[in-house]
């Protein structure tokens, strides 16, 4: 089928039916055609390069070397300064740490001495009440007659 609505007279559209219910369409494009509306255009041509003299090619390559150092050193300062970063972080970290450390070193100690003392009432409280019930015939066969 030819299609006339928009599209050049030399593209073709095919449709085929490959499977129930599905549709193929294939189109064909054109030999593109050059019209008179269209024209190609040259790119201007530039300029022949002139030609350098010494001084200006010594000067030219001082310029690269001076950005290549700059650039080198930025790339340092840069470096030195993540490192620094780093450092910084790290000796946060391990002050931290041992702050945690140390906390809980003392949290544990008082809560040790707390179940010590606990442990301590417990035994003197449960003293207190053997001494008060010790019967008195024992206490007796202890007294010579």
């Amino acid at each position: 089928m030819n299609v006339a609505a928009g599209l050049n007279q030399t593209t073709e559209i095919r449709c085929q039916e490959k499977s129930k219910g599905g549709l193929s369409y294939e189109v064909i494009l054109a030999e593109p055609s050059i019209t008179s509306s269209v024209q190609i255009t040259k790119r201007p041509t530039t300029p022949g390069k002139k030609e350098l003299s010494a001084e200006e090619i010594e000067e030219k390559l001082k310029a690269a070397e001076e950005r290549r150092l700059s650039l080198e050193a930025k790339k340092i300062a840069e470096w030195n300064a993540k490192m620094a970063k780093i450092e910084e972080a790290t000796r946060k970290k391990d002050e931290l740490n041992n702050e945690f450390m140390v906390q809980a070193k003392e949290a544990l100690e008082a809560k040790m001495e707390h179940y010590e003392e606990k442990r301590e009432a417990i035994i003197n409280d449960k003293k207190e009440k053997l001494k008060v019930n010790i019967p008195v015939y024992i206490v007796c066969d202890l007294i010579p007659h």
